[in-house]
């Protein structure tokens, strides 16, 4: 069906959500196993604040066949929203291995070593686009550095390389970034920078336990968010008739 997926791109490319929801809903109903329709769906929900279930349907996509230049840094940027860094880490590195080129990855990939709080890694990765002066690279070790509690340092950037308008808009997103985080989850709005069009919740792993009633066996045996997700669409399925993603 590819009119419908170049409909739902369409109004994804315009961040009209509603329309894409209904183009890649109607894709999937048309076809349930359409890797298009599923991978349209995950970034839906991904643009709508709503990673875990944008998790669930990256994975539906991967299990259908969708390789890491499908999926993109989409499905990472997810791994981070929910507090998962190992996995963000992984996916990101996964994608660079076979789009070395993907810079947008590679700047997604620094901010998720800055919310882990490992700065080497993240001055390292954003070492080769500074030197090549991309305007992007000094944005995102802006907020890297507020987000290590580094505000001198990221002002001083802001300041040094952005617009005067737009950088002295800045500095309230670098005092609210170093905020304590709860169980892995980041409060600060970094995922501006990694998509600019959209404002992201708060991530609050109480909310979203309530919201996912999971026995609280399970729950102790969950590392993260992510995997809290996983476990409950098991749950699910094992106490109603929920459709699969």
């Amino acid at each position: 069906m590819p009119a419908l997926t170049e409909a739902g791109n369409a109004a994804l490319a315009v961040n009209d959500l509603e329309s894409a929801l209904g183009f890649f809903k109607r894709l999937t109903d048309l076809e349930p196993e359409n890797e298009a329709g599923t991978l349209g769906l995950a970034r839906v929900y991904l643009r709508s604040g709503r990673p875990v279930m944008a998790l669930l349907y990256f994975d539906a996509a991967q299990s259908r066949g969708a390789g890491p230049l499908a999926v993109g840094s989409d499905q990472a940027l997810t791994y981070d929203l929910l507090g998962d860094q190992p996995s963000a880490q992984q996916a990101y590195l996964r994608l660079i291995e076979a789009s070395p080129k993907d810079e947008e990855a590679r700047r997604r990939l620094a901010l998720s070593y800055a919310i882990s709080g490992d700065e080497p890694k993240f001055e390292t990765t954003l070492r080769p686009l500074i030197e090549r002066r991309d305007f992007a690279a000094f944005r995102a070790r802006t907020f890297g550095l507020a987000i290590l509690g580094k505000q001198e340092r990221a002002a001083a950037i802001a300041d040094a390389v952005m617009p005067k308008a737009l950088a002295q808009r800045v500095p309230p997103y670098l005092e609210f970034m170093p905020r304590p985080r709860i169980s892995g989850c980041f409060r600060a709005p970094q995922t501006l920078v990694a998509m600019p069009q959209v404002s992201w919740p708060i991530c609050e792993i109480r909310a979203v336990d309530r919201l996912l009633r999971l026995p609280s066996q399970t729950r102790k045996s969950t590392r993260s968010l992510s995997q809290l997700a996983r476990h409950w669409v098991v749950h699910k399925r094992q106490t109603s008739r929920h459709p699969k993603p």
